[in-house]
C-alpha cells in the first residue's frame, strides 16, 4: 500500500484524478479505511484515512 498526503480538492472526481496521476492507474471510488463509500467531499475530515479504489475493488 502506498500512502500520500494531499490537499483536499473541491470534489471527489478531482481527488480521483489526483490519485490517478500520482499512482498511474484509473480510479473509480473513494472509501474510508473501514470500506464505506464516500460520495461527497464535504464528509471528509482532517485525519481521515482514505482508500482510492479501482472499479474492480
Amino acid at each position: 500500500m502506498r500512502r500520500r498526503v494531499v490537499l483536499l480538492p473541491d470534489s471527489i472526481q478531482e481527488l480521483l484524478d489526483i490519485g490517478a496521476e500520482k499512482y498511474g492507474i484509473s480510479l473509480a471510488k473513494v472509501l474510508t479505511e473501514d470500506g464505506a463509500l464516500i460520495e461527497d467531499i464535504a464528509v471528509i475530515r482532517d485525519g481521515d484515512h482514505l482508500v482510492l479504489a479501482t472499479s474492480e475493488n
